[in-house]
């Protein structure tokens, strides 16, 4: 299940957030987190949280639950193009898969990229009163955050959660934390890397980066670059000459 907690800055949308990780923690939920908080069992980049979700041990009574603050900030939907957030895009959508549910704030539904608001289960607005010091919500049941149906609205005491979290915690993206992780990968790969030993070129390469990892052109050449690929000087044969401009041109093809 997915479920997306919005509001502005101040509007309680970690505080709800966190309150509801109280009561999953009394469930029996392993938490992963990527702000600090007391009910946390893992706490790490969100980037490298999505990407360990396919490395969990899959056992029936296991159950997760992914919590990622400021997710507006790492799956931008104007940046839904950029190679970081298409492997973040795919990894979300497995999660259903993965026995896992995750919960993610951010100020606005549209800084959310749009295949993640899609397939939103429940969407929360949240509003803070400095008077009564509580966090109302606003409760939607969805399947698309369009023309989604009001449910129910609730209240609840914002002193109780002050000190479960850091409050001035700052939430940054970190795309680095993909390629540096998913490199990890590439170097464990022993049969792509093998293949790579007789690449004829760059290109060459490129296509079994490619073939092996399912990734995007400009995504294989990071890879390339992250595990220090370089081609090796191959001894001339006898009798052999030099390729023209044209012939290397349809290799690369």
């Amino acid at each position: 299940m997915l479920v997306g907690i919005f509001g502005n800055l101040g509007s309680g949308k970690t505080l709800f957030l966190t309150w509801l990780l109280s009561l999953r923690k009394l469930e029996g939920f392993i938490i992963h987190t990527n702000y600090k908080c007391v009910y946390a069992d893992v706490t790490e980049c969100a980037e490298l949280l999505l990407l360990h979700m396919d490395s969990l041990p899959q056992e029936p009574n296991r159950k997760y639950i992914f919590a990622i603050d400021e997710l507006g900030q790492i799956l931008r939907a104007r940046d839904f193009m950029t190679t970081g957030n298409k492997i973040l895009d795919t990894v979300f959508r497995r999660s259903r898969k993965r026995n896992c549910d995750v919960y993610y704030t951010s100020q606005s539904a549209m800084m959310v990229e749009t295949n993640v608001r899609r397939i939103t289960d429940i969407v929360i607005d949240c509003t803070y009163s400095r008077i009564t010091k509580r966090v109302k919500v606003k409760i939607y049941s969805t399947c698309s955050l369009w023309g989604a149906t009001e449910e129910k609205e609730k209240s609840i005491d914002a002193t109780e959660m002050f000190d479960k979290y850091d409050t001035y915690e700052v939430i940054e993206p970190n795309k680095s934390a993909i390629f540096a992780e998913l490199s990890k990968v590439a170097l464990k790969n022993k049969e792509m890397l093998q293949m790579l030993e007789i690449a004829e070129n760059r290109t060459h390469a490129m296509r079994i980066v490619k073939g092996y990892m399912e990734l995007g052109p400009t995504y294989a050449s990071m890879v390339l670059d992250l595990i220090h690929f370089k081609i090796k000087v191959k001894p001339k044969k006898k009798g052999a000459r030099e390729l023209t401009l044209d012939e290397l041109a349809e290799l690369s093809s």
